[in-house]
């Protein structure tokens, strides 16, 4: 997202946790010969005091432990608006059960936008809401393809002890029709931003 704003003459600063994201934006910038691109390896809470015309925060707020602090920094800084982009619920929120059902033990639960809306609602600040997309959950065609996804995304290594539980907790969990795979949750996931302004 950021990329293309520069390739539009925008001047952007890119702040990010993840030294890959940075060193991705770093090269893509130099490969496009974008001179109005500066990066930050920084979580947003340790950032610089700095003002922005305009923030975009894209699927950031599911790992912040402390939600208020995160939006009072971002609302400090911005001189216009700031749009805020996340899912209704955590990405790998329809992951709950299956955790819990190998681990023996609850996951950990990640904010959605309902949380952010009650805290933005707490503070006071106005915001405009948007609904934008609605995502239907992964349907996997065949079982491998399942078992990899899922041992992958909650942190099962591949020993032969561990895949042949993740897979006999898969085989009662997931709803099978002929050889596809899909979560008994119907429910759609719902891509929705918030827009804060000054």
């Amino acid at each position: 997202m950021s990329i293309p704003l520069a390739q539009k003459n925008y001047l952007i600063t890119i702040v990010d946790s993840s030294k890959a994201m940075i060193h991705a934006a770093q090269q893509h910038s130099k490969y496009l010969n974008l001179k109005n691109v500066s990066t930050s390896h920084s979580e947003w809470q340790n950032f610089e005091d700095k003002k922005f015309d305009h923030i975009i925060c894209s699927h950031v707020l599911y790992g912040i432990s402390n939600i208020k602090e995160f939006i009072l920094k971002i609302q400090s800084s911005i001189n216009k608006s700031a749009i805020i982009i996340m899912y209704d619920k955590s990405p790998q929120s329809h992951l709950e059960e299956i955790w819990e059902l190998y681990y023996s033990e609850p996951r950990i639960n990640l904010p959605g936008m309902s949380d952010l809306k009650k805290v933005i609602n707490q503070l006071n600040i106005r915001y405009q809401f948007f609904n934008i997309d609605e995502n239907e959950l992964t349907v996997y065609e065949n079982f491998e393809s399942l078992l990899n996804s899922v041992s992958y995304q909650i942190f099962v290594s591949h020993s032969e002890q561990n895949l042949i539980k993740l897979s006999n907790i898969l085989n009662n969990y997931m709803n099978h029709n002929n050889d596809n795979f899909s979560f008994p949750l119907q429910s759609k996931r719902k891509l929705q931003a918030i827009i804060l302004e000054r």
